[in-house]
């Protein structure tokens, strides 16, 4: 063992992970409104790992944390430590890459700073930073991914780590399974080799079908035993398949590649054109891509076929499903700045020194606009300020009703401006009643509610013509009572003190 080698990697860890954190936390600091689908979804059903076709590991870790900690800011901290430590994932990933035993770098110095420069891309990528200030699973999932990866394409002595966490990734993003049968065949492909061309016996290979599968499996058990059905994740909707919609259409086609390419360097960064002469250095050095970097261009093959052809139309204006083939350009991002690195270095000329530290800080704020605008956004913030306004204003057994717009054609799905809501806030869920659910049918049946379930506080989320019965009742109930204080408009939101109900 080199440990000299090993101190500088150990020391490229601590900055990479140490410079994710800080700069993660200083941003839900500066912008902690909660943004997104899927994130806002994820706290409000923190009190349970099941729902759809959601896969569990994160969100147990929401569940577990907010049992523990009664905190949703404290989950969405929790969640920033485990993203930025996804950087270092794919720091070991470029890492195997660069020290291909096979066809290493010519210049030793290169690959030594190859994976630090790697690991820096990708914990201020803009994606990456704006999918991990909030509970989205992929940058976690690219963490896992390369991780596993690394030890079991990169360490023959410690594959169990590779298996442990690539299962792992695959209970966090469905796009791991694609490569678990091209996984397969590589282990048995090296199992066949190391027996000399002979036929290998079926139990190794059940083995390894099990210390690659192990997940899924586990996944399949889990939906067996709360629906019923081992497939039952599949099942997103009565009748159809989670994701299926096949079709095929080239001019489908070419605008959705259009606008992945578009997403790729909006979202990572215009530092990603140094892909192009990465590319180049690359194959100079190389005869061919090491096969890490194969297997992943082949998991963006599959992920790109699959959201052409396959995936439903509302999946083509998701920029999140960059994540993928925007991890596969950062590499050759890392090698096109690596090269200008090293020619600086070689010029000993002190603009380096000077260049550096812009770069990060120019990154930095490319990488927080994002999550300002986010931030901004009148749907994110008022809901994060009416959160905050209830945790305070509500006393023990205090009730609120959130009167907010639902979903014409989903007339059963909670309207998001309630889901927002009570996705930031601390209070259980049975302290915040959606109006639009509670089937009221006259005022009279409103100030009965009021009464028995001690609500307090009315939230009227937005301007909109309700077209819910019990939606029009409380606006017209709220607005006719004299006694009844607004304590707080902001934004879409007005907040509403009820005085006393007698009935």
């Amino acid at each position: 063992m080199n440990l000299n080698a090993t101190g500088s990697k150990t020391r490229d860890w601590l900055f990479i992970f140490i410079l994710g954190a800080i700069y993660r936390l200083v941003l839900l600091w500066q912008f902690p409104a909660l943004y997104g689908g899927d994130s806002v979804g994820r706290l409000f059903y923190r009190d349970s790992i099941f729902f759809g076709h959601w896969l569990p590991l994160l969100q147990s870790l929401i569940v577990a944390g907010f049992d523990v900690t009664n905190s949703v800011m404290i989950i969405r901290v929790v969640i920033i430590l485990a993203g930025s430590l996804s950087a270092l994932g794919f720091y070991e990933f470029v890492r195997v890459i660069s020290r291909n035993r096979n066809q290493p770098f010519s210049d030793q110095a290169s690959w030594r700073r190859l994976p630090l420069i790697a690991g820096i891309l990708f914990t201020l990528c803009p994606l990456y930073v704006y999918l991990s200030i909030v509970p989205y699973q992929e940058v976690i999932f690219l963490g896992l991914m390369f991780g596993g990866l690394a030890f079991l394409l990169g360490n023959e002595d410690r594959k169990l780590w590779g298996y442990l966490l690539y299962g792992l990734a695959c209970l966090t993003r469905y796009e791991a399974w694609l490569l678990l049968p091209v996984l397969f065949f590589l282990e048995v492909r090296r199992l066949w080799h190391a027996a000399g061309g002979r036929i290998i016996h079926w139990i190794p290979a059940f083995k390894l079908l099990l210390a690659l599968g192990w997940a899924p499996l586990v996944w399949m058990l889990l939906n067996e035993f709360h629906w019923g059905e081992f497939t039952a994740f599949l099942f997103q909707k009565e009748g159809s398949v989670y994701i299926w919609h096949s079709h095929f259409s080239l001019s489908i086609a070419a605008t959705y590649l259009t606008r992945m390419l578009w997403w790729i360097v909006k979202y990572g960064s215009p530092l990603v054109l140094f892909a192009v002469p990465g590319i180049y250095f690359f194959r100079k050095e190389r005869s061919r891509f090491p096969l890490p970097v194969r297997i992943l261009g082949l998991l963006c093959l599959f992920v790109l076929v699959l959201l052409t052809f396959i995936a439903g139309p509302e999946f083509a204006h998701a920029h999140r499903f960059a994540a993928i083939p925007l991890s596969l350009v950062l590499i050759f991002t890392a090698v096109g700045i690596e090269r200008f690195v090293g020619h600086l270095q070689q010029k000993r000329t002190r603009a380096f020194t000077i260049l550096l530290p812009m770069v990060l800080i120019i990154l930095s704020i490319y990488s927080a606009i994002p999550v300002a605008r986010a931030n901004q956004r009148p749907d994110n913030s008022t809901a994060y300020q009416v959160a905050r306004f209830l945790d305070r204003a509500l006393s023990a057994n205090e009730k609120a009703v959130i009167v907010a717009q639902g979903f014409r054609e989903y007339p059963q799905v909670i309207p998001m401006p309630y889901q927002r809501i009570a996705a930031q806030s601390n209070l259980n869920r049975n302290r915040m009643l959606s109006a639009s659910h509670l089937g009221l049918n006259g005022e009279d049946t409103v100030a009965r509610l009021i009464s028995e379930q001690n609500v307090r506080y009315v939230v009227i989320c937005s301007k909109f013509e309700p077209w819910r019965a019990s939606d029009r009742f409380f606006m017209e109930y709220v607005k006719a009572e004299k006694n009844h204080l607004r304590r707080m408009e902001k934004g879409m939101a007005e907040v509403y003190e009820l005085g006393r109900v007698d009935f």
